[in-house]
């Protein structure tokens, strides 16, 4: 079954974020959490797949203008035959069967609305300072309920005046901080029968992430909370956490909520292009062949459903995966894939709230134009979900769409609960992390060699590298550690000589399979980008190592990392080196990689040969081979070299040996 947070004419985009993010967290895999309109919630057969309406933070007038009438009546009916009700801030006002909003004010609102969950009144703001579009007013308000205490994130929220006396009507949370700025009781949070089913208002807001709200603390000066209210947040998140757990669950509104908070299971996957004749092809050659004649496509590993965005079929293809029997598997899951057709069709960021997709595009256009190039082919068709198996696995494990996919096909997530590294190795990358995946279709022709598949880690290497360090971002501190990982000067290092000097920031894993003359390569990169734990992202070194030295140098401070915008820069820089090197080879970018590698002229061991000290030489242009040279005790050469395989050889950096990969 679906939970349905409205997106649409009154809701703020942050509130959407917030309730998807944790809602999805603690509802994991019981629930498919997604988005809906004013337009779906009228006309569309929603109550048939839903469990739960969620109307967000926002303003509630626009609400009424959107939903009175139609949509109003087919939500009620749906309430009244069991469906469940939240209503966060906002969407608590809305489900009163009255509002009063700051009487006496220029911003005053009041008048009767039409569900009337609450048969009450909704009277705000309980606090004072309330600004629309402004967090000078926000607070971090302690509240109580039966297993204890915690505080949420408020801004504008009102009390449900007399809930004690109202009918059918039981108060699950109160505000301990006196006095409120209104009367009528204390009630912060109810729970309202209607009919069969039942209603949860708030006027404040449990959903807020306050990991989220540090993060946009620090990218967006507009809307900053003050240090005392975040770090009273930061302090309280896990009570917080535990509080939403409740209202959602057998105490509140009676939702099936997980035990343990855990890994999200696999959302749904977008597919969009810029190009509608190219997303036109796309669907020609991958979709139709593959796919039934309702849109089922069964995988070597995976199981999809293709489904057209905007289409009646969507709401009913979520509820249909979320249901499905093999849920516990995240690959065995059913995947729904919805495609954007149609010119400027692509998911808008209330669809995909964790990607901007419209970010992503501009910036490979704009980056193929500082780069004076003339074409665009990879990242041109993009996939994307909120949460995935891994980006890899998604097209390697399953050859029968991997053998349709157009060149430069990309993949990418905000998150992943099976991320594929080198021997097996298999994560849960953290939020903030950018993951992505390029197919690649490579010539092969015995008459005429191309240049190895293995020199496309090192390229993929040189182009995240030269991305991040492009224009005014030269300073970031990136390195190339071969065989096929980035590191990064390690900011623990600026304040202890005795913690290494680098540290990983980026993984590469390139796969490779031989089918009609070419190879068919997908070409996998993980990059610590925007997140904060459990490991360095580019942000915090941007913030602690290279943004102080630019301010003590009186130049200006550079604006964070974002991941859209990376990964177009990134996938520009890939396609013009990988079509030039398709024609002249590595040699024209052997010295650029050497200008960013760790390890010229280093002195190594190597544990295959017992230990043997050895000076690293360079890289073959033919085989893709690291060349070393075995010296003696005084750093001489001595003559005997050895050359290494990418494939089954990792460079330990912390002891200076290479060694046989595990």
């Amino acid at each position: 079954m679906n939970v349905l947070v409205y997106a649409g004419k009154g809701s703020s985009p942050e509130a959407v974020r917030h309730a998807c993010h944790q809602l999805r967290w603690i509802l994991s895999p019981y629930y498919a959490v997604s988005t809906v309109d004013a337009d779906a919630l009228t006309n569309h057969p929603w109550p048939a797949y839903t469990a739960c309406l969620v109307m967000p933070g926002g303003a509630d007038l626009p609400y009424c203008e959107a939903l009175n009438g139609e949509a109003n009546r087919k939500i009620l009916n749906w309430i009244r035959s069991g469906g469940k009700y939240i209503g966060f801030c906002a969407g608590g006002y809305y489900g009163s069967a009255r509002v009063e909003f700051e009487l006496g004010t220029p911003i005053a609102v009041q008048g009767s609305r039409e569900l009337k969950l609450f048969p009450g009144t909704a009277r705000g703001c309980a606090y004072p300072g309330f600004v629309y579009d402004s967090e000078s007013g926000a607070r971090a308000t302690t509240l109580r309920y039966a297993n204890g205490e915690t505080a949420t994130y408020y801004n504008g929220g009102g009390v449900f005046v007399d809930a004690d006396s109202t009918q059918n009507t039981t108060v699950l949370a109160r505000y301990t901080e006196k006095p409120l700025a209104v009367d009528g009781g204390d009630a912060a949070v109810v729970r309202c029968t209607v009919g069969k089913g039942v209603a949860l208002l708030t006027g404040l807001h449990p959903e807020f992430s306050a990991e989220i709200l540090r993060r946009q603390n620090s990218a967006d000066p507009n809307h900053h909370l003050s240090d005392p209210v975040l770090k009273k947040l930061l302090d309280n998140d896990q009570s917080r956490m535990q509080f939403l757990r409740y209202l959602a669950g057998p105490d509140g509104l009676g939702l099936k909520v997980a035990q343990e908070i855990k890994a999200p299971t696999p959302t749904s996957l977008f597919i969009s292009s810029i190009s509608s004749q190219v997303m036109d092809e796309f669907v020609a050659k991958c979709v139709e062949p593959l796919a039934d004649k309702d849109g089922y496509f069964q995988g070597q590993t995976d199981r999809f459903q293709f489904i057209t965005a905007g289409s009646l079929e969507y709401t009913k293809a979520l509820s249909d995966a979320i249901e499905d029997k093999d849920q516990d598997d995240p690959n065995k899951k059913l995947k729904t894939v919805v495609l954007y057709r149609g010119p400027n069709a692509i998911p808008d960021s209330l669809e995909t709230p964790f990607f901007n997709h419209s970010v992503y595009y501009r910036s490979l256009v704009a980056s193929h134009e500082q780069l004076h190039s003339n074409s665009i082919w990879m990242g041109i068709t993009l996939m994307y979900a909120d949460v995935i198996t891994s980006t890899n696995t998604i097209m390697d494990g399953n050859f029968s769409l991997l053998k349709t996919l157009p060149h430069g096909f990309t993949a990418t997530a905000a998150q992943q609960v099976a991320g594929k590294g080198r021997a097996g190795n298999v994560w849960v990358s953290p939020h903030g992390s950018l993951p992505f995946s390029v197919f690649l279709r490579h010539p092969y022709s015995p008459s005429s060699p191309s240049p190895s598949v293995i020199f496309i880690q090192y390229l993929a290497a040189l182009a995240i590298t030269e991305a991040v360090c492009s224009g005014d971002y030269q300073e970031m501190p990136v390195r190339i550690k071969w065989p096929n990982d980035l590191y990064i000067k390690n900011v623990e290092h600026e304040h202890d000589s005795s913690k290494p000097e680098y540290t990983k920031i980026c993984g590469i894993l390139v796969s490779s399979s031989l089918y009609e003359n070419e190879y068919l390569v997908v070409v996998g990169c993980g990059i610590n980008c925007t997140n904060y734990a459990p490991t360095t992202s580019l942000n915090t070194v941007l913030h602690q190592i290279v943004n102080p030295s630019r301010k003590a140098r009186g130049l200006s401070e550079l604006p964070d990392f974002n991941r859209e915008g990376l990964l177009g820069r990134i996938l520009a820089y890939f396609e013009v080196m990988y079509d030039k090197f398709k024609y002249e080879g590595f040699a024209p970018f052997l010295d650029r990689y050497y200008g960013k590698w760790l390890h010229q002229d280093k002195i190594i061991r190597l544990q295959e040969e017992g230990g043997v000290p050895c000076r690293i030489k360079g890289i073959d242009l033919e085989f893709g081979m690291l060349e070393v040279a075995a010296v003696d005790d005084f750093g001489r050469e001595t003559g005997q070299k050895y050359s290494l395989q990418p494939d089954g050889n990792s460079f330990d950096m912390l002891n200076g040996l290479i060694k046989r990969k595990q």
